[in-house]
């Protein structure tokens, strides 16, 4: 059966605006801290105000989520796209005029505010629009895209910068990301509802991050490992990796992830998602434990691709988990995986630099698979109770 067939036709149209979005963030991060650049003069302030960028909209994710779930996508997301393309048009118009840098701070800021979510509506709207067999594939075809999504969006970004001004590669982003945030909305009301794809399950926000506590763990695990291992590529001995050897291995690890979503979306459901979830989360530490014992080039490129293979399931089956929530809770849930993933982003890339200073990279690595397999072995002890908490018997235990 193809990816898209008739169970993914209503999928589309929202899956496509989605897609467009989370390019534009993908190539996003080089054209603000170009325009930040310009505008402040020094790489520490347009550092500064690139990162509370990331911080607000990191942060502010749930509360965008629930207004979802509360007031519908349709005019929460054409307030937001529209909002966002606001805010980002006016930074680069203030940059261009002269303005000074402390009228960046509150641009940035709304901005971040305004962000649309494409990535946690589209991964809610999954669970609306298939039907519940074939939520894990639907979801790891997402993954898949993601991952190349975000390979060719840095590419984009630099083909743009050497062609227009930073400021008018700002307000395009900014029209594209609001036109693809006002469609999503709108073709969120595009598909019938696949009947029994989500059950009317009561339950409050409390109780669903309770029995999502597994998933968390093992979802912040995965973030923080990868923080580590991204920069530990870069700094490979220069002897042992040649010059662009850096984005060599992390395009591997990218591939190796979208194979590894599309791999696994298409299993049989045997296994239950939270048991997939913990056994591809150990199988990480595994992998990164055997890069951080051998940090060498050849083995980095054959370990790679197998770490993004095993560290991509995590993030299905926590979205798949999530996707199974009360559908007015769904868009939250999502939002709180995609939030303990970058906050773990966040606090292994602050501890990776030092790690990586102090020890090497392999001794960071290794540093990284004890954490996982730490956080792992804490997700896999929750009680069980814990997880029945919440009116889910279906989600944790399907």
């Amino acid at each position: 059966m193809s990816v898209f067939g008739a169970e993914f036709r209503a999928a589309r149209i929202p899956f496509a605006a989605s897609l467009l979005g989370r390019l534009t963030y993908s190539a996003q991060p080089l054209i603000l801290f170009e325009v930040l650049h310009q505008g402040a003069g020094t790489f520490t302030a347009a550092g500064a105000m690139a990162a509370v960028f990331g911080l607000v909209c990191a942060l502010t994710g749930p509360l965008r989520a629930r207004f979802i779930d509360r007031r519908g996508p349709r005019g929460v997301m054409t307030a937001l796209g529209l909002g966002y393309a606001t805010a980002m048009t006016s930074l680069a118009l203030a940059v261009q005029s002269g303005s000074p840098s402390w009228v960046y701070w509150p641009l940035v800021v709304a901005a971040g505010l305004f962000a649309p979510p494409m990535g946690i509506l589209m991964r809610a709207l999954w669970a609306e629009l298939v039907p519940a067999e074939l939520l894990a594939r639907a979801l790891g075809t997402d993954a898949a895209a993601e991952e190349v999504v975000y390979i060719v969006g840095p590419m984009l970004s630099g083909l743009t910068l050497a062609t227009v001004a930073p400021s008018a590669a700002m307000v395009a982003t900014a029209a594209v990301m609001g036109g693809a945030g006002v469609l999503l909305g709108y073709a969120a009301h595009s598909g019938t509802p696949v009947s029994g794809a989500a059950e009317a399950r009561q339950g409050t926000l409390l109780e669903v991050l309770t029995g999502l506590v597994p998933a968390l763990l093992a979802v912040a695990a995965s973030g923080g490992a990868l923080s580590i291992v991204w920069l530990a590529v870069v700094a490979l001995p220069s002897a042992a990796s040649p010059p662009g050897g850096a984005g060599g291995l992390l395009t591997l690890l990218a591939l190796g992830s979208a194979a590894g979503a599309l791999v696994h979306g298409r299993l049989p459901v045997a296994v239950r998602p939270l048991r997939r979830l913990l056994a591809c989360s150990f199988a990480t530490a595994v992998v990164l434990a055997g890069l951080g014992a051998l940090p060498y080039l050849w083995v980095w490129a054959a370990g790679l691709p197998l770490l993004g293979a095993f560290g991509a399931p995590v993030m299905v089956n926590a979205y798949l988990l999530a996707g199974r929530t009360p559908s007015h809770l769904r868009a939250q849930a999502g939002a709180y995986v995609n939030t303990a993933f970058n906050a773990a982003t966040a606090c292994g890339g602050a501890g990776a630099g030092l790690l990586v200073d102090g020890a090497g990279p392999g001794a960071a690595v290794l540093a990284a698979a004890g954490v996982a397999a730490s956080l792992t072995a804490i997700a896999a002890l929750v009680p069980s109770s814990h997880r029945r908490s919440v009116q889910l018997e279906g989600v944790l235990h399907q």
